[in-house]
């Protein structure tokens, strides 16, 4: 299930937003008017996306600091251009009405990374310290096999960075990690046929991208 926030301080705009993720599988909306009741939604539940006029009030709020992606919107594009300089505004806003498609944008960014249990779940039979076991060796091993991946990259170890990238993907297919697994897929086999490892440098660095992320979200489920 992915949590989304949608912050908006117009009732018109909000009941038309969650009218249209609900169309969506397995994707929750709450609904928040301010900054305040928008801290206390986040306080207390897991969001796995904040979408938010870029005008609460007359107040720009960054929030960019929390555990999700985030997403604004607007009624004129214009105001966009108040955004810090670093945010993405041409994958992350959008003008209201939102339709279908910049929904399926929004959810896909997170479905990049976000770990499926179901094989997990399918294994442990119902034994909660087994699931917990498994995440714990995700988390503990992954960020070390990648951090050598990508010394043996920048040594020019064609074998090594396909060792290093065959062994994470058995973790990475127990997680349906289906994205990051092709990546990982696309780099081991380049390796092993000796290429030029320079031109996978930007898929490598994806692969660190989206595993991160999916790292944070693990850890997160953990508490």
């Amino acid at each position: 299930m992915l949590n989304v926030l949608y912050i908006d301080d117009e009732k018109f705009d909000q009941i038309a937003f969650k009218r249209l993720v609900s169309q969506f599988h397995q994707t929750g909306v709450k609904l928040a008017s301010n900054k305040n009741e928008a801290l206390k939604i986040l306080e207390n539940n897991t969001i796995d996306i904040i979408v938010s006029d870029v005008y609460l009030g007359q107040e720009i709020i960054d929030w960019t600091d929390f555990e999700a992606e985030v997403f604004y919107v607007s009624g004129l594009e214009q105001s966009f251009s108040k955004l810090s300089e670093s945010f993405n505004k041409t994958e992350r806003c959008f003008v209201k009405p939102l339709k279908k498609l910049e929904i399926n944008r929004i959810l896909d960014i997170v479905k990049s990374y976000a770990p499926q249990y179901d094989i997990i779940h399918e294994i442990a039979e119902g034994d909660l310290d087994f699931e917990l076991e498994m995440k714990q060796i995700f988390i503990n091993e992954i960020p070390d096999q990648m951090l050598r991946a990508e010394k043996a990259f920048l040594e020019g170890n064609n074998k090594e960075v396909a060792n290093l990238v065959h062994a994470m993907q058995s973790k990475i297919r127990t997680f349906g990690l289906n994205k990051i697994e092709i990546i990982a897929e696309k780099i081991e086999n380049h390796s092993r046929a000796g290429h030029k490892l320079s031109e996978i440098k930007d898929d490598l660095e994806e692969l660190k991208s989206l595993l991160k992320n999916s790292l944070r979200v693990i850890k997160r489920d953990l508490r």
